[in-house]
């Protein structure tokens, strides 16, 4: 079994979702990439501590 490994990313950003040069689908509060066989899912939301801040989990 593999282990699930998560990055997360945290960007100053007046918009909420940020180009990161792949395509995104949203299913329902996160998003799966469009590319064939890739497996990544991405959950973005605000920073609760910097309402500036956007904090992508991958």
């Amino acid at each position: 079994m593999v282990p699930e490994l998560k990055i997360v990313v945290q960007t100053k950003s007046e918009v909420d979702l940020l180009n990161d040069g792949f395509k995104w689908r949203k299913y329902g509060s996160y998003y799966k990439c469009t590319f064939a066989g890739c497996n990544v899912r991405k959950h973005v939301e605000r920073s609760p501590s910097d309402q500036k801040s956007v904090v992508t989990t991958y």
